[in-house]
């Protein structure tokens, strides 16, 4: 499960991070994986 999380990590930096900053996407991919994890 982590895999697959980091390369939805990857995949969200390669395709979003243009436009946000880092700070931001790391909050929503902490945000992601609380919830996954419950």
């Amino acid at each position: 499960m982590n895999k697959l999380l980091d390369r939805l990590r990857a995949w969200w930096r390669a395709h979003i991070l243009d436009e946000v900053p880092d700070h931001l996407a790391d909050a929503e991919f902490n945000r992601a994986r609380r919830f996954d994890l419950g």
